[in-house]
């Protein structure tokens, strides 16, 4: 159904119908901004990938957040701009510049671009937030059911026990479940890979990053980025 873009009420084996959903559970699917981090080397796919979007999902999307993470300044990009015209022609964008806590951090490029999929959670005027890498081209309209599932919530995709990951999946899982002091063996529970696209729901990303109380992660993703004004 997914490959051949089949447009079904569900493409869940059992059909679900609301009233036998968790009274928590929302009663209408939300709004979904989109976000993507990018560096230099990101930039040609990036923009194949957002042409493909405003072609395939025109109108879906409710924002477009890019993240730039890179050592080198986001200035000396020509490009740049492009990049930012053709992620207008899918919804207003904004530009949030993390160069700076890139240096300060001396830290890998792909753990800051975890660090931002999070923080950014405080800066998104959706329900949900879908993110990509710039490899993630749409080669066809995306059914809402693989976003969310029939309770209206964001559905995990690949998901496997947590003991069957290969690695590097699965020393994240068990170093996350000892950083969020759980108690319980994950080893069992069935959690999605670390890929993407994945949907967040915002209000969920900011009750965890609350959790963790601000002691490794910072409080607003200002703190870590500016936000660069000329982004259309």
């Amino acid at each position: 159904a997914y490959a051949h873009g089949i447009e079904v009420d569900s493409i869940d084996r059992h059909p679900v119908e609301l009233s036998m959903c968790a009274s928590c559970t929302p009663q209408k699917r939300g709004n979904v901004a989109l976000v993507a981090p990018f560096y230099e080397r990101d930039i040609c796919k990036l923009k194949y990938t957002l042409r493909s979007i405003a072609s395939k999902m025109a109108g879906y999307f409710f924002g477009v957040n890019l993240m730039w993470a890179s050592l080198r300044s986001i200035n000396v990009f020509p490009s740049l701009p492009v990049v930012l015209e053709l992620a207008s022609q899918i919804a207003p964008t904004r530009l949030f510049d993390a160069s700076a806590l890139q240096r300060e951090r001396a830290a890998d490029g792909w753990v800051v671009q975890q660090l931002l999929k999070l923080t950014i959670a405080r800066e998104i005027n959706a329900e949900f937030y879908l993110i990509i890498d710039s490899k993630n081209t749409f080669f066809r309209p995306a059914h809402p059911y693989e976003f969310f599932t029939p309770c209206n919530q964001a559905r995990l995709t690949g998901q496997m026990q947590v003991g069957r990951m290969v690695e590097p999946h699965h020393t994240w899982y068990l170093n996350s479940a000892r950083f969020l002091n759980i108690q319980e063996d994950v080893a069992g529970w069935d959690l999605p890979l670390s890929i993407t696209p994945a949907l967040f729901r915002t209000q969920t990303v900011i009750e965890l990053l609350d959790y963790i109380n601000g002691a490794r992660v910072p409080e607003q993703l200002g703190n870590l980025t500016r936000e660069v004004p000329e982004a259309p």
